[in-house]
């Protein structure tokens, strides 16, 4: 280390340090921003060169409702994988309401994604994934973990990004918020048949449901 007499000030390999480059952070965070673009474009690039799992639900158990239901689902998700190129290696068909967690179609999707068979889902929409906060929260985290590496859906735009994640929630939020809403309405509309004398589900065991008002 030179000390300069005249100045007073410290040199240290001929350059007094207040004079030593600083850090350009304008180039620092340019650099970030063009790491961070390209680690997301190679994750959104790797999404059509990897394994996906078909799943296609309905929301009752009833065969007589909702009947073509899974059958228009699954015919134009493959269709939309043949346009998109995605690779199916199971395709699974599940007649259950997704308002409550506990669906076993679901489960052994997540289950095999979690054994690396698979790394993304082909769904309708978000709706048909999850309708409660706990399969939303699993999808969510299985994102974050890498396992789940791509969700595609004909009707909803999904990328492993920070916004994507943060459209999905919301999805799964609307999704919850529809199911609470629905159930408190519809449980009024009970109320209201009981203070009116009617009947207000289906006819109880001995009894005949009345072709007219439906109940007897």
């Amino acid at each position: 280390m030179n000390i300069d007499h005249q100045t007073g000030n410290c040199k240290q390999g001929g350059q007094s340090p207040r004079f030593a480059r600083r850090p350009n952070l304008k180039e620092f965070w340019a650099k970030k921003s063009v790491g961070d673009s390209e680690f997301w474009e190679k994750k959104i690039f790797n999404q059509n060169h990897m394994k996906y799992i078909l799943y296609a639900r309905k929301s009752t158990e009833e065969d007589d409702r909702q009947i073509l239901s899974i059958e228009a689902q699954v015919f134009e998700l493959k269709e939309f994988a043949a346009k998109e190129k995605l690779e199916i290696v199971a395709s699974f068909q599940e007649a259950k309401t997704a308002k409550e967690p506990g669906r076993i179609k679901f489960a052994e999707i997540l289950s095999l994604i979690e054994k690396g068979k698979a790394g993304g889902i082909l769904s309708w929409n978000p709706d048909c994934l999850a309708r409660n906060s706990v399969d939303g929260g699993k999808i969510i985290h299985m994102i974050d973990r890498g396992l789940i590496k791509a969700l595609k859906f004909p009707t909803f735009w999904f990328e492993p990004t920070p916004q994507g994640l943060f459209m999905l929630q919301i999805a799964f939020g609307q999704s919850k918020y529809y199911v609470d809403s629905l159930r408190e309405n519809v449980t009024r509309g009970m109320r209201q048949k009981v203070r009116n004398g009617v009947w207000p589900s289906k006819a109880p065991l001995g009894y005949l449901n009345n072709p007219k008002n439906q109940r007897n």
